[in-house]
């Protein structure tokens, strides 16, 4: 449930939707009504308490 779950739904989409289009290359996805969970997986967001913890222990990505 919530971001992590939204974020797995999100990729499940994804890959079937993937599958659709490997089949027949002519069909446009299906992704109407799924917006959040499509957003949790291409555009996840960091926890800021998170983001405040690697600041302090200078840790640069």
């Amino acid at each position: 449930s919530g971001d992590l779950g939204g974020a797995y739904m999100g990729l499940q989409i994804l890959e079937r939707e993937k599958q659709v289009y490997l089949e027949n290359p002519d069909m446009q996805p299906e992704l109407n009504g799924h917006e959040y969970i499509l957003e949790r997986q291409l555009k996840p967001e960091s926890r800021k308490d998170i983001i405040e913890l690697l600041e302090g222990l200078e840790v640069v990505p």
